[in-house]
């Protein structure tokens, strides 16, 4: 689940993802790439969304183990955004939000869906328990442009609304 990250001008050294895939479909998406490893086209990259139903289990092991400092920030959604369209049927993110609430880990969530609203109970009490930082990305502020660059992503209105 966690994956370590040598990327200097980041503010954390740690992902996690969990979805493989992202249904926004954005065109500037630099994670399409991720799916070649696995026999997939990157065209499938927003079509073929793999879904990671034992991420909070691996995760509470990987946090477990000796050595691990719950103050390295992990960033959730490296990769993919934990709150794309799959998120509302499988709950995934909510249940590894739980895992990260209960280590008192520091966590950044990154994310362009106003379905993390639906998590604020466990958000807001990882920020009185300990680090959270939580990123909503608007590319643009024109609706018809979003459509275009992120045709299957929340809009603007949605985001902006919470």
């Amino acid at each position: 689940m966690l994956h370590r990250l040598n990327v200097w001008f980041l503010p954390f050294r740690w992902g996690a993802n969990t979805y493989r895939g992202c249904e926004h479909n954005c065109v500037y998406c630099n994670a399409r790439h991720t799916h070649e490893y696995l026999g997939l086209p990157t065209g499938e990259f927003a079509h073929k969304i793999i879904v990671k139903d034992n991420a909070a289990e691996i995760l509470d092991k990987e946090l477990s183990r000796e050595g691990w400092n719950r103050r390295w920030t992990v960033n959730l959604s490296t990769v993919t955004d934990p709150y794309q369209p799959a998120e509302r049927q499988f709950r995934i993110t909510r249940d590894v939000l739980k895992v990260f609430l209960r280590h008192h880990n520091a966590l950044m969530v990154t994310t362009k869906s106003d379905l993390i609203v639906r998590d604020l109970d466990i958000l807001s009490e990882m920020a009185q328990t300990g680090f959270l930082n939580v990123v909503l990305t608007i590319p643009v502020m024109d609706e018809d442009l979003r459509k275009k660059v992120e045709p299957n992503a929340p809009s603007i209105a949605g985001e902006l609304e919470f």
